[in-house]
C-alpha cells in the first residue's frame, strides 16, 4: 500500500459533511436516501485514503499466458486513489486483443495503441447500473419510463503500452 502523498489536503475537497437528522414522522425522499449513502461512502473513502493509502491490499497477482496472449489476474482487493474499494472475486483473463466481446459490460477492458510487446495492466473502480425496472405511463406523460434498481460496484481493466 502506498500513502497518498499527492493529495495532502484532499479532506478539504468535501465542501461540507452533512447527514440526515432523523425524527418521528419524517418523510424520506430519494434525496434523503441518496444523501445517507453519500455521507457514509465519503466518510469511509476518506478513511481509506488518509489512513490506508492506495494500492493492492491483498491478492491480485498477475501472470501472463503466452499461448492465449492474456493476462491472468487472481482474486484480491485494492484501494484506488479516491479510497474506493476494488474487489475481484474470481480469476480474470484479460486478452491483449480487446476486440473480443465480453458478456458483462461492466468488466470490459480498454486499450490504447498497444505496440512493442510490453504492456501495463491497470484496474479501475467502476459502477454499473443493473436491474432495469419499467414504469407505466402516468398522468399527462404518455410514455413509459425506466430506472435501474441497483448499482453494482465493480472494476474494469485498462491495458496500455509500457511507454505510456
Amino acid at each position: 500500500m502506498k500513502p497518498n502523498s499527492t493529495n495532502r489536503h484532499d479532506a478539504n475537497r468535501i465542501a461540507f459533511v452533512e447527514r440526515n437528522n432523523y425524527y418521528y414522522g419524517k418523510q424520506f425522499t430519494v434525496r434523503d436516501l441518496e444523501q445517507e449513502q453519500l455521507y457514509l461512502n465519503q466518510k469511509r473513502q476518506l478513511i481509506n485514503r488518509r489512513i490506508l493509502g492506495w494500492g493492492v491490499v491483498c491478492g491480485l497477482d498477475v501472470s501472463w499466458d503466452r499461448q492465449k496472449s492474456v493476462f491472468i489476474v487472481q482474486p484480491g482487493m485494492a484501494l484506488d486513489c479516491h479510497g474506493q474499494e476494488i474487489v475481484v472475486t474470481g480469476i480474470q483473463e484479460i486478452p491483449v486483443d480487446t476486440s473480443e466481446q465480453y458478456p458483462d459490460p461492466c468488466r470490459r477492458p480498454t486499450r490504447n495503441s498497444l505496440e512493442g510487446g510490453r504492456f501495463a495492466l491497470f484496474i479501475e473502480y467502476e459502477e454499473c447500473k443493473t436491474e432495469q425496472v419499467k414504469f407505466p405511463a402516468q398522468g399527462c406523460d404518455k410514455q413509459e419510463r425506466s430506472e435501474f434498481n441497483r448499482i453494482r460496484e465493480g472494476f474494469r481493466f485498462r491495458i496500455r503500452s509500457w511507454e505510456e
